[in-house]
């Protein structure tokens, strides 16, 4: 395992809380881990988003970031660099990337058309949704957009029927595999025939940036493969809050002059002005320098090779492999027979430990913030995690009393315990689906 590339100059204290303490949290939280107050919280694995530790010229440039309303240094500042990294002739500031979508997205879709992806994040669906299209994962088993598909469902539903293929970069619902630099060839080579834009969510673009240098373009910089990769999109848009290391914000990027100015019109209402997007001076000076670091090398080859190695710590419990550029997706569904494996799961993690990750799906997704956790809280966090393992023939099943109904997952789910367990009922309903399905083929 190499070393941090970077010293630790500030640090903040935690604390792990009594058991008992976590006990009394978790059931004020519904048993949902992700409603947890974060001050009770002794490894805090839950996102990678917004998450990440600051680093010393972002200080600086807080402190000294001018704070006038329109056009500050700031905004300057940002458009030299993000036009230096990405090859778009437009940028333009958001406050977060699902404000991005909402603004973009009202001119992007149209009613009763489609949006296809290799995987769509919940927020994202659900921007597609409130404008009255539908989104459609097309993910093959690495976590590109599978080709095949694609061009069968054009071909079934016609293209003129699709607003356009949002790409995922990194795939946040897939393990944080990357999308490959031929992927990205061959879905822009596909779509033009068929005239359908192609875009990028990228707010991992930078680890994405980094699987492509190794397995597919190593002679290459990180800034030459982005440039390269981005230049088959139509355009971008991204949380600055992920690849980004950035409190807030966010990006849209394109070429296109008529789309831009009813961006700019539309924001102005919702979100803010157009050099500042809703955020302060120090907000926007942060972001800049995040994102000049967001491409250092040494960085992202750290942060890589931590995150393999913290997946090699697990041993034999069944994780998505390879590991990717997010963090562990523990398969919780496969060794599990309760309603909500995932769920239960994390809450006995959390009691076990003090460490919190988050249902994801069928997955316990522990996501490593950047430049934040040494290796010795990541070994910490796969200890107790396999502890709970070890044990997982005595993890409670859940029942919930207020499922969130809004399609957004976790975000507002309520839990309480079983009073009855039943795992193996469980097991026996699923061993009898099985057999019914074998003797029907």
């Amino acid at each position: 395992m190499i070393p941090e590339p970077y010293k630790i100059k500030t640090c903040e204290p935690i604390k792990l809380v009594e058991r008992e303490e976590r006990e009394q949290s978790l059931k004020k939280a519904h048993f949902n881990t992700f409603l947890l107050p974060a001050e009770k919280v002794y490894i805090d694995l839950v996102s990678d988003s917004g998450t990440g530790a600051l680093s010393t010229n972002q200080w600086v440039n807080i402190i000294s970031a001018d704070e006038s309303f329109a056009y500050q240094t700031s905004y300057f500042k940002l458009m030299e660099i993000t036009k230096s990294i990405f090859p778009f002739k437009h940028i333009f500031i958001v406050h977060q990337g699902r404000m991005g979508e909402h603004i973009l997205f009202k001119f992007l879709i149209k009613k009763g058309f489609y949006v296809l992806s290799n995987s769509l994040f919940e927020t994202t669906r659900k921007n597609i949704k409130y404008y009255g299209g539908e989104g459609i994962d097309l993910p093959d088993e690495l976590g590109n957009i599978d080709i095949e598909k694609l061009e069968n469902f054009i071909n079934k539903v016609g293209a003129s029927k699709i607003s356009f293929i949002l790409l995922t970069l990194t795939n946040n619902s897939l393990g944080g595999w990357p999308v490959s630099f031929e992927n990205i060839k061959s879905c822009n080579s596909l779509l033009s025939n068929y005239g359908i834009p192609l875009w990028f969510d990228a707010s991992r673009f930078s680890e994405n940036a980094w699987f492509i240098k190794e397995k597919e373009l190593p002679k290459l910089s990180i800034n030459q493969i982005i440039k390269k990769a981005f230049s088959y999109a139509d355009g971008f848009l991204m949380s600055a809050k992920k690849s980004g290391l950035s409190s807030v914000g966010g990006l849209i990027g394109t070429n296109n002059d008529e789309l831009i100015k009813k961006i700019k019109d539309f924001a102005i209402v919702v979100d803010g002005f157009t050099s500042h997007g809703g955020m302060s001076g120090r907000d926007i000076a942060s972001m800049a320098q995040g994102l000049l670091e967001s491409t250092d090398e040494d960085l992202l080859n750290f942060r890589i090779q931590q995150l393999r190695w913290f997946g090699n710590l697990f041993g034999k419990i069944p994780i998505l492999k390879p590991t990717g550029g997010l963090g562990i997706y523990i398969k919780t569904k496969d060794f599990l027979s309760v309603e909500f494996p995932s769920m239960a799961f994390s809450n006995e993690v959390w009691l076990e430990g003090g460490v919190r990750g988050a249902p994801w799906g069928d997955y316990y997704r522990l996501a490593v913030p950047r430049r934040v956790y040494t290796n010795n809280h990541l070994q910490y966090t796969a200890e107790i995690v396999k502890k709970v393992f070890e044990n997982r023939e005595k993890i409670k099943d859940l029942k919930s009393i207020y499922p969130d109904k809004s399609g957004l997952g976790i975000f507002g789910a309520k839990f309480r315990l079983r009073k009855k367990l039943q795992p193996q009922i469980t097991r026996i309903k699923r061993i009898k689906k099985k057999t019914i399905s074998v003797k029907s083929v």
